[in-house]
């Protein structure tokens, strides 16, 4: 199979296409006989370094106005990258006009350290699988039936963050503040949370959390949440309207637990844990949901 190659002049905006770039689908793919296999391409250089990092990498550069992002984006649509298109549809909802919006995209595996997100609504985006998520601001964000499954949350940025029927299992969670937050039909079933906050929450409803690994986590919410064989270490529990059924099977460690599950410890094992009696709103909670 002959291989395709792009050359870029230092300093100029000459690019030279080898024949077989035609597989990405370029416009202007073209081979004659006889001829120097170089084929002129009057293209304007400024976005072509991100063309070649896209095809090096697979990262696009996502920390820029809209408006701003057209060109990559015509530049993208040029050489006929279409996951590159894919991507900027997606998270620039204004580049929609040139080209399908950005729904049911797979953008599995991208790694969107640093990028800004802020308030960014995200609809049935079916899946960011295996991302890395460091530092990213998603504050006040919306995702809906999001697949972030095996992805990795560090310093994510989430308070206010709305999600709803989003899917996080076997995820690493790091340093992460969903404080203010939405969660509704949330699975974080056999992920991993470390030192993550659930403060002040809008609301927490239909979660589970089985199998899952919980460390320094805290809850300061009223909420019934799956915790079935779920093992917890140093976490504040406390807040949590928790019965029998919802502890099945789980192991917790060094953790502060209500006092609704004195009645149940045969369901689970707690080493070293102390009871705590919950505020009357949680004790109104645990009395409804048992």
């Amino acid at each position: 199979m002959l291989m395709a190659t792009l050359r870029l002049n230092p300093g100029h905006a000459l690019h030279y296409r080898m024949p077989g770039l035609g597989q990405f689908g370029v416009t202007h793919a073209e081979s004659r006989e006889n001829e120097p296999p170089h084929v002129f391409i009057d293209r304007d250089g400024a976005q072509f370094p991100a063309i070649l990092q896209f095809l090096r990498a697979g990262s696009v550069p996502l920390n820029a106005q809209t408006a701003s992002m057209v060109p990559l984006f015509l530049e993208a649509d040029y050489f006929g990258l279409e996951n590159m298109k894919a991507v900027l549809s997606a998270f620039y909802p204004g580049l929609a006009r040139w080209a399908t919006q950005g729904r049911d995209q797979h953008l599995d595996g991208l790694d969107l350290t640093l990028l800004t997100l802020a308030g960014l609504t995200l609809t049935n985006v079916v899946s960011l699988r295996n991302c890395l998520l460091d530092g990213v601001d998603m504050q006040d964000a919306t995702l809906l039936s999001t697949d972030l499954s095996s992805s990795h949350m560090l310093k994510t940025r989430l308070s206010g963050i709305t999600l709803r029927s989003a899917i996080l299992s076997d995820a690493i969670i790091q340093d992460v503040s969903f404080e203010g937050g939405l969660l509704d039909r949330i699975s974080f079933d056999r992920a991993t949370l470390e030192n993550c906050e659930f403060l002040g929450m809008r609301g927490m409803t239909r979660v589970t959390m089985s199998k899952a690994r919980l460390k320094r986590c805290r809850f300061d919410c009223v909420s019934a949440v799956g915790l079935q064989y779920v093992t917890a270490e140093d976490c504040d529990l406390r807040s949590l309207a928790l019965r029998a059924p919802l502890v099945l099977g789980a192991y917790f460690v060094r953790c502060q637990l209500p006092s609704c599950l004195t009645d149940c410890t045969d369901r689970f094992t707690a080493d070293d844990c102390t009871f705590g009696p919950p505020d009357a709103e949680v004790a109104a909670e645990a009395a409804e949901v048992a």
